[in-house]
């Protein structure tokens, strides 16, 4: 018989505060980090998760920045980022990113995403997972979640979206393709026209309300 252990994830607590260095995870780190009552705001971007096969959980914190984050990896096992009871305001203008997406598995848990003057709120690409559950994304302008690439999955539940359009591109030829699921959620627009990605033709790519 093989004895094993399982031993839980270290948990790093910030303290209340502003913090002006980024969260930056290069290894294939398991990391909870407890952040109720601190804020981050260094030079963007705030949180990069680059090693392949990092697991990061990051509770109660506040971002101001340009760019929130990046999540990617080239190689090893595909990273994942869950970001939980977030208050996050976009401090950019125009066409840069909130946050990127790419070869990685982002979640966004009982959140709230201002966007200002930034245009686009997520950018996806190749192997992206979207995970958006009790969010209210919200901003002062037109506004997109962007998805240019392939097998990229973006799924949202239980949240507000508003004035939020979906510019999706998928480049996919084949199985497994990428899909759009959106389900137990509001979304309301002001001036603009209702993109919501039903409208997309591609082979191998579902739209789902």
């Amino acid at each position: 018989m093989l004895a094993t252990q399982t031993f839980p994830a270290p948990t790093i607590r910030m303290l209340p505060g502003v913090y002006t260095m980024p969260i930056l995870i290069a290894t294939p780190s398991v990391l909870n980090v407890v952040a109720t009552g601190a804020s981050l705001a260094p030079n963007p971007p705030a949180i990069a998760i680059s090693g392949g096969g990092a697991d990061v959980t990051i509770r109660g914190l506040t971002i101001v920045n340009e760019k929130v984050a990046t999540c990617s990896s080239a190689s090893g096992a595909i990273p994942s980022l869950l970001l939980k009871d977030a208050s996050i305001t976009a401090m950019g203008i125009g066409n840069t990113p909130l946050i990127d997406v790419a070869r990685c598995k982002l979640q966004v848990s009982a959140s709230d995403l201002s966007l200002a003057a930034s245009s686009i709120a997520f950018s996806l690409a190749d192997d992206a997972v979207l995970d958006l559950d009790r969010v209210h994304l919200h901003g002062n302008s037109s506004h997109y979640i962007s998805a240019v690439g392939s097998r990229i999955t973006i799924e949202i539940t239980n949240s507000l979206l508003a004035d939020i359009r979906f510019n999706i591109q998928p480049a996919d030829m084949g199985p497994p393709g990428s899909r759009l699921t959106v389900g137990s959620s509001t979304l309301t627009h002001r001036n603009i026209g209702a993109d919501q990605g039903c409208g997309v033709v591609a082979p191998s790519f579902l739209a789902r309300y």
